[in-house]
């Protein structure tokens, strides 16, 4: 496979998974099928009692909260761990939120926000009712303590909304940064880059057609950093899908490319079985190892 035969070329050798430190749950997707249900949220609990994790990792990319994720909140921090929400910005701003935000600052949960707006122009965001939304939430998290202070981490995550390679991290930062403290008077923590994977919503919108797909593909492989192989995410870290399965990574559990492993699902979890695994590649991992993600 190509992404094995770069690897072996920069002398890297086959990946295999170290240490998992690290849980990502997809709480809840954008569709209503794609709800982690009740059953499957206490197994992910019971397995992330094993003294292994230190990092739990929440995504609730709905626009609506997910009905577990406060129980799951409190229940991770009881056992010490580090949290990560991954959040829609819309949810911030129901009702019901007003609870989920003093969690938030009780247990000091890093926050991180989708903000694909960072190379988008004046007259686009004038019309995005999402930018709009976006903007009441952080100004919401801001005047929370988020961004202002060290110990409240408020992360920006952006993705290009075509299929191109970001700019440089530091100088989207630069620029996102000096654009929302001067319009806005917000703040963040950092921004974080990442090159679109070919699959999923994107691939559904973007490559359209498999001469798209091959150029993307092409444009994701020339852009290959050896140097980005040892920080990959899989290498270290479980995914859960709202069914409970598990995979090396989401770009993985879009493709439904399954964990090489002798179990498949966070019920039957056990670390032994999933430590020194050999990790599964496809296409997708070359959006990882792009030199300017």
């Amino acid at each position: 496979m190509e992404f094995y035969n770069k690897i072996a070329e920069a002398g890297l050798g086959t990946l295999t998974s170290r240490d998992i430190v690290k849980m990502q749950i997809d709480l809840a997707g954008t569709a209503d099928d794609e709800m982690m249900s009740p059953e499957v949220v206490e197994d992910c609990l019971v397995a992330l009692q094993d003294y292994h994790f230190t990092t739990l990792e929440l995504r609730n990319k709905a626009p609506k909260q997910h009905p577990e994720l406060l129980a799951i909140i409190n229940k991770a921090a009881t056992l010490d761990r580090r949290i990560i929400l991954h959040i829609n910005p819309e949810v911030l701003l129901l009702k019901e939120a007003e609870n989920l935000l003093e969690l938030l600052l009780e247990h000091k949960v890093a926050l991180v926000i989708n903000f694909p707006f960072v190379e988008a122009d004046a007259e686009t965001l004038k019309t995005s009712e999402l930018y709009q939304k976006t903007i009441l939430a952080l100004k919401k998290l801001n005047a929370a303590g988020y961004g202002m202070e060290e110990d409240l981490e408020l992360d920006l995550f952006y993705k290009p909304n075509s299929a191109t390679l970001p700019a440089a991290q530091a100088k989207l930062e630069k620029q996102c940064r000096q654009e929302l403290e001067k319009t806005w008077r917000i703040k963040f923590s950092k921004l974080l880059v990442a090159a679109n994977s070919p699959v999923g919503c994107f691939a559904k919108t973007h490559l359209k057609g498999e001469e798209a797909r091959n150029t993307y593909n092409a444009l994701l492989q020339d852009a290959f950093n050896a140097e980005r192989v040892n920080d990959l995410c899989c290498l270290n870290q479980i995914f859960v899908a709202a069914d409970g399965s598990i995979y090396d990574c989401e770009y993985s559990a879009d493709i439904a490319l399954a964990i090489r492993a002798d179990i498949s699902n966070i019920r039957f979890y056990r670390h032994g079985l999933l430590f020194s695994r050999p990790i599964r590649v496809a296409s997708h991992c070359f959006a990882c190892t792009a030199d300017k993600a």
